[in-house]
């Protein structure tokens, strides 16, 4: 598993909303766990997984809980990965376009193909990299352990910092309603990066 310190990786750093707001990554970050998402516009298995993480996402702020996705893109070009953005994407957060981090994130985790969703503890240490895997066969259900493994708890403290304001809600409600999504497919089993 690979560790590296996420404030650290991502200190000074600014990320960008679809709507190209840029927001200090280390302040909306802090105490959660981040799923860094490898996905391309172009990328079939992309844009079959890509709603699935969205409405993940989407569950998951309605109930205020400690998560949010960085979106590293494998695009050709910007305006291909805002439009992906704004088409499919839940209201997450992405490294710049061309920005150097890009590839500095593609090799640190060795991505070879895409999609790929890495899921990293607050601090940095690597908590899975089957999160594609996990959310096709468990829905948003595989937030509980990925929260079990981490050590935290289910929502966010009143002291960090939101995007956007939200309900209060609590994962341990969750019960298993969300079925099962099946996948032959496991992360990465995408489209190649070059």
């Amino acid at each position: 598993m690979i560790h590296v310190h996420l404030m650290d990786l991502f200190k000074g750093k600014q990320l960008v909303t679809r709507d190209k707001k840029l927001l200090e990554a280390s302040e909306i970050l802090q105490e959660r766990i981040v799923g860094l998402y490898f996905s391309a516009h172009w990328c079939p298995p992309c844009r079959q997984f890509t709603p699935l993480l969205a409405d993940m996402y989407v569950e998951l702020e309605q109930r205020n809980a400690p998560f949010e996705v960085v979106f590293i893109s494998c695009d050709k070009t910007e305006e291909e990965m805002l439009t992906y953005m704004l088409e499919m994407h839940g209201d997450w957060l992405a490294v710049p376009f061309g920005d150097a981090m890009i590839e500095e994130l593609k090799t640190t985790f060795k991505i070879t193909a895409v999609p790929k969703l890495i899921i990293l503890k607050p601090n940095g240490e690597t908590l899975s990299e089957m999160g594609r895997k996990e959310v096709q066969d468990r829905g948003v259900l595989c937030f509980r352990n990925w929260l079990n493994a981490a050590g935290i708890t289910d929502t966010l403290p009143k002291s960090v910092k939101r995007r956007t304001k939200m309900k209060e809600g609590d994962i341990a409600a969750q019960t298993e309603t969300e079925g099962s999504r099946n996948s032959d497919r496991g992360d990465g089993d995408g489209s190649s990066v070059d």
